[in-house]
């Protein structure tokens, strides 16, 4: 299943409140060290974006690999850097903080290499399924 272009903004409420996504829970997808935390900035209205570098974001060394998630809701990240965590635990809650127009969790996994930011980006299965731009799950 796929979200079509112009389709997107049909499945958001007009304020975050109301908005089914957010405050939803997001869970550490691996065991691992907290490495980055940042908390403490403010959730921008539905439809206006904010800054990428005024998001509420963590980011967990996984071993091999590091998970990056981005757009928590302020003041709900409940680890510190060098916390370790694991699987399943809950880390905070979905937001609209920083270049986010609604709220939604923006979910990096990546090695530390040449790529864009010296990050080399890898793909995710969810249950064994690879998504790729405008999948829905499940």
């Amino acid at each position: 299943k796929k979200i079509k272009p112009g389709d997107f903004f049909k499945f958001h409420k007009s304020n975050l409140e109301s908005n089914a996504t957010f405050g939803t829970p997001i869970y550490s997808p691996c065991a691992g060290n907290v490495t980055i935390a940042v908390d403490g900035f403010d959730d921008m209205p539905i439809g206006i974006a904010g800054t990428s570098d005024k998001s509420n974001h963590v980011t967990v060394d996984c071993g091999q690999f590091y998970v990056a998630m981005v757009h928590f809701k302020k003041d709900s990240i409940l680890v510190n850097v060098g916390d370790a965590v694991s699987i399943g635990q809950l880390i905070g809650l979905i937001g609209n903080s920083g270049h986010s127009s609604s709220p939604h969790l923006h979910l990096m996994a990546y090695r530390i290499g040449s790529g864009i930011d010296n990050k080399i980006a890898l793909p995710i299965a969810f249950n064994g399924k690879y998504l790729f731009r405008g999948d829905i799950y499940p």
